[in-house]
């Protein structure tokens, strides 16, 4: 009889020191967790994500709440992460497209010599030269910092600026030689 008293004095402990967890953490609400890494650009697939319980006060802003599933990533996801609305792209958007972040404009960059290593999602500073006898302007200088790469090929890679920037970029492509930095 002793035995169940304590058995019973266990459970309910434990039981009680849950529920009171539970209460602490708050509401909660299912969110997209991502099952498996998913690169920059690429395109959300079944299995890709979980729809998994997670409190609200944990959650991150823009945390998103419902399957996205046959949407495109803007930015790359582990797994285990709480998937955000901003690694999303607009809706219709894919690929190289997807990378482009809203507002923005993609250009493409020909590769005077190699290309630096950069993959999609990465980020970089364009950077313009000019001949210092042509030009007023100073012989280098940044004209976008934190332009994400959205595509990579042999001889070019295509990159996003803002629109205030993407006419410096094209002037400098023009008139001088642009280099792209990894930014890290």
């Amino acid at each position: 009889m002793l035995l169940a008293v304590v058995a019973g004095l266990t459970v309910h402990r434990t039981t009680d020191a849950a529920a009171r967890r539970a209460a602490a953490l708050g509401e909660m609400r299912h969110v997209a967790v991502a099952a498996v890494d998913l690169d920059a650009g690429s395109t959300i697939e079944s299995g890709d994500l979980e729809l998994l319980e997670r409190p609200i006060a944990h959650l991150p802003d823009g945390a998103v709440l419902e399957d996205p599933t046959g949407s495109s990533l803007r930015a790359s996801v582990t797994s285990g992460e709480i998937l955000v609305d901003d690694r999303i792209a607009g809706e219709g958007r894919s690929g190289a497209a997807a990378l482009v972040p809203d507002g923005w404009r993609a250009i493409t960059i020909p590769a005077i010599d190699s290309p630096i290593p950069a993959e999609p999602g990465d980020l970089v500073d364009v950077i313009a030269s000019f001949d210092p006898a042509l030009s007023a302007r100073d012989p280098s200088l940044v004209i976008a910092a934190d332009a994400v790469v959205v595509d990579v090929a042999d001889d070019a890679m295509t990159i996003a600026v803002t629109r205030a920037r993407v006419t410096e970029v094209a002037y400098a492509l023009a008139n001088g030689i642009v280099t792209l930095v990894l930014v890290g």
